[in-house]
């Protein structure tokens, strides 16, 4: 399975000794023979600089090559469209690209079937693997409200509801372990039901006493009752 590298560090301030770096103008002076250069003045010579770095870095596999930001000195000086020249770097291991680079190529592959086309069946998969990772913590603040309904100290579900949510948003419908991850969920909502007495505490345990009340409680929503029951009684 192919793999996206761990990011270079977001300043490159010494290299060792099997370490060179791919960057625009300031590096290279600051580096000299441990730099690959990339002329920024048009995309053309940018897209030069790119591929002489894919070249040099599938030539020596036991070297390492940190990539940074750069910016183009004329005319639009866009970092996600820059970042989306590095794509070409992207799958091998022995290049690093900045993270936020990284973030715009797996979030580009993620919302654009066009561009998504040009990775093959392993790549778009490590690519799909990759947006979940970046996610996790996005998927906390966008759904902080569900998650502070409950007390994690008690009921410590929130690992598994950020995995179903993220994995659900990025398209991974396929994990073997959801139906035991929504189960988990499940039961912290049903305790916190219970505390809110929306359950009766004969429910506590047993997933067919609770589809029972939640299909026959009025004060519970009627989609979430026809969805919850149904996952509790045939489940």
């Amino acid at each position: 399975m192919p793999t996206i590298a761990e990011p270079a560090p977001n300043y490159v301030e010494h290299l060792g000794d099997n370490e060179y770096v791919i960057g625009g103008n300031a590096v290279s002076k600051q580096f000299r023979k441990k730099a690959i250069p990339i002329k920024t003045d048009t995309i053309a010579n940018i897209n030069a600089g790119i591929s002489r770095a894919l070249r040099e870095a599938q030539n020596n596999h036991d070297k390492q090559y940190l990539a940074t930001r750069i910016g183009l000195r004329n005319g639009d000086n866009s970092q996600k469209d820059i970042a989306l020249l590095f794509e070409p770097l992207l799958f091998l291991s022995n290049v690093h690209l900045p993270e936020n680079y990284i973030r715009e190529i797996v979030n580009k592959a993620h919302y654009d079937p066009s561009f998504r086309s040009h990775f093959n069946a392993d790549q778009r998969s490590a690519l799909r693997q990759k947006w979940y990772d970046l996610n996790k913590d996005i998927i906390r603040e966008n759904y902080s409200n569900l998650f502070g309904i409950f007390d994690e100290e008690k009921m410590n579900f929130s690992n598994e509801l950020v995995d179903l949510i993220t994995s659900s948003e990025a398209g991974i419908c396929d994990k073997g372990d959801s139906l035991n991850q929504i189960r988990c969920v499940l039961e912290c909502v049903f305790e916190r039901m219970i505390q809110m007495q929306l359950l009766s505490e004969k429910c506590r345990g047993s997933d067919s006493e609770c589809g029972k009340s939640i299909k026959d409680n009025r004060k519970i929503p009627g989609h979430l009752q026809t969805s919850g029951s149904r996952f509790l009684l045939n489940g």
